[in-house]
């Protein structure tokens, strides 16, 4: 058996471990993150594998001439997409954040997917042995 082969067999979706009132919307942006990326991948689970949200303030230039600066405090978490496009099932894994507003609150929630790594369709559901 390939090594390829063997990592496929041996991925498995995290379970959940965010509660917060905010899952259902962390998991529909989590979806939405990967069909813009991937039109008319179906998403088979979401799960939110970051147990709370992660804050970080950050010092930075707001433009490439380096003339202004701007503070910015983001909050994250991790969340994990299993999507089947064109036969083909694929565990992404996402990073989802909001910023923090001039009024203290936090903005629209956005993200991007950091890797993707192929999986079997049976380990969607699967627990990890």
């Amino acid at each position: 058996m390939k090594i390829s082969e063997a990592i496929v067999e041996q991925t498995f979706m995290t379970a959940d471990r965010y509660a917060g009132a905010d899952m259902a919307a962390l998991k529909g942006k989590a979806g939405q993150i990967v069909a813009a990326k991937h039109p008319g991948a179906a998403a088979l689970r979401v799960t939110v594998i970051s147990p709370d949200w992660k804050e970080q303030t950050l010092v930075e230039y707001t433009d490439s001439t380096r003339t202004a600066l701007r503070v910015r405090t983001t909050r994250s978490v991790t969340a994990q997409v299993a999507a089947k496009t064109n036969g083909s099932v694929r565990l992404h894994t996402v990073d989802i954040s909001r910023d923090r507003r001039a009024d203290g609150s936090f903005g629209e929630l956005y993200g991007h997917i950091m890797f993707t790594d192929a999986m079997l369709e049976k380990n969607v559901n699967a627990a990890a042995p």
